[in-house]
């Protein structure tokens, strides 16, 4: 993971070890995530798709009705030791349901995206996984989902650097299938990121 902070990166060379990511998918989960987190004092990364978790202008998420902020604070809140690290997985357009049953074009769609990761990024999440692989009107190539990377990841970085957020962007260009890509695939993506970031002097994600 490209671009990891000094929290995260200090505790994986201390414990040696790998940093566990949990699905927050009930207020149980959640629960038994922090407690986990506070008995063993180690950093647990909780992480919501915008389906499960989202703002309260795409009307929450399905885990116990949370919006983004309240979510924040509950587990901010419960969490005495403080090591909970908040994340958000497949961010991007037409993530949440609302877009999709809307049917919102591209340019509603990722402004949508935009001002999801904004919230995140007000309610304190540390880590963001820029995800326009889906597409509810046509399928986008390689260099389309691209283009709307960049188009979220500067938008975002942009934001954070604003508000002296320090966050970890990941990326991903292909819907959750079961399908990889292949090596020339992946070279090529990671080599336009690349170019990319050093165009814009944005730091390198992976």
């Amino acid at each position: 993971m490209r671009g990891i902070n000094k929290k995260i990166d200090n505790f994986i060379k201390k414990k040696k070890c790998t940093l566990l990511g949990v699905g927050p998918m009930s207020l149980n989960i959640v629960d038994a995530t922090i407690e986990l987190s506070d008995e063993y004092d180690v950093p647990i990364i909780l992480i919501a798709s915008r389906r499960q978790i989202d703002s309260s202008e795409f009307n929450g998420g399905y885990v116990n009705n949370w919006s983004t902020d309240v979510y924040s604070e509950y587990v901010n809140t419960k969490c005495r030791k403080k090591k909970i690290i908040l994340a958000r997985d497949h961010g991007g357009p037409w993530q949440n349901t609302k877009e999709v049953n809307l049917k919102l074009n591209l340019d509603a769609a990722m402004e949508s995206a935009k001002q999801s990761f904004k919230k995140d990024i007000d309610s304190g999440f540390e880590i963001l996984h820029i995800d326009p692989s889906i597409d509810i009107h046509k399928t986008p190539d390689t260099k389309t989902v691209l283009k709307r990377i960049f188009e979220l990841y500067e938008y975002s970085y942009s934001y954070a650097k604003s508000k002296g957020k320090d966050i970890i962007f990941e990326i991903g260009t292909e819907e959750q299938s079961g399908a990889t890509s292949s090596q020339e695939e992946l070279e090529f993506i990671l080599n336009e990121i690349d170019k990319f970031c050093d165009k814009k002097n944005l730091p390198k994600v992976s």
